[in-house]
């Protein structure tokens, strides 16, 4: 399958049924949380060629863009970039990551390039605050669709920049996320991550064990994006499940980068991470750490 079975016709009368009476949300938030409730939907579906994706999703791409006016960066928003940025592959069903293929999909910071049964929790608290600056971006089209596939792409953003090390992840016990990882510096809990490769290297995961494929880098940053949750909720995960309500809103959620070894230092999208004020973790922990210019490709 290369196509949605979407029409700019469709799509308007899809969204009016199914947006109207989203309690405590305007009319531009509703356009972005229908597009968030598409992930999971689409991104589970199969394609002969994977670099279809962006091609059979144009059409409903182009009629959000005519409506919000927003820029379209490969499968995100940037408007909504604060909330669409933190995607997660879920496991409820077959594989998480697309195959492996030699064809270029979309920027690593897109759940098209990567996730197969992709969600994203676009939810609303009290103060929903972003924590990077949008300073340029590019996508180099394959052809003349602004919503098409894609060769290339960048986002230069500046934000709060803490590197760590391979050390400072460790594994948690999680029998249906192996790729869960919990984050401590100088033994002291930070918070949890979750990687967007699991930890397997073939395709029969029960068969592995639990230490794996792990991403082969040494130097890992995390980059606050917003305040709030992003990670799901599971019964195995101590340190999450310990987040009152009153914490929430002070919890920092952002994208976990690795170096991608090109010319010019850009960076990778590596998974999601989640930071709550628990132990060494939230604003607290990233207050010493100062604001740069990174690349994400």
């Amino acid at each position: 399958m290369s196509e949605l079975d979407y029409s700019p016709q469709a799509a308007e009368e899809y969204n009016l049924k199914s947006l109207t009476g989203e309690p405590g949300l305007g009319a531009g938030e509703n356009i972005y949380f229908f597009w968030c409730s598409q992930f999971l939907e689409y991104s589970c579906r199969q394609f002969t060629f994977w670099n279809d994706r962006l091609p059979a999703i144009s059409a409903l791409a182009s009629f959000i863009a005519d409506i919000t006016d927003d820029k379209w960066l490969a499968g995100i928003w940037e408007s909504d970039m604060h909330i669409e940025l933190l995607w997660s592959a879920t496991r409820f069903r077959g594989s998480v990551l697309l195959p492996t293929s030699s064809e270029y999909i979309a920027p690593s910071w897109s759940w098209l390039a990567r996730a197969q049964n992709a969600e994203i929790s676009h939810i609303s608290i009290q103060q929903n605050l972003s924590f990077i600056t949008l300073l340029d971006a590019r996508i180099e089209l394959d052809g003349a669709n602004p919503f098409g596939r894609v060769n290339d792409g960048y986002l230069e953003l500046e934000g709060i920049v803490c590197a760590l090390s391979a050390e400072d992840f460790h594994e948690v016990s999680d029998e249906r996320s192996p790729i869960y990882q919990e984050i401590r510096r100088e033994g002291r809990y930070v918070g949890d991550c979750a990687f967007d490769r699991d930890l397997f290297d073939d395709e029969d995961e029960e068969d592995q064990g639990t230490d794996r494929g792990l991403l082969n880098a040494e130097t890992f940053v995390l980059l606050p994006i917003r305040n709030g949750l992003c990670l799901k909720r599971t019964k195995s995960r101590a340190g999450l499940e310990r987040i009152t309500e009153e914490q929430v809103d002070s919890t920092i959620s952002g994208l976990v980068l690795v170096p991608s070894g090109r010319t010019g230092n850009p960076f990778c999208r590596a998974g999601i991470f989640e930071s709550p004020p628990i132990e060494n973790g939230g604003p607290a922990f990233f207050e010493c750490w100062a604001k740069q210019k990174i690349t994400i490709i």
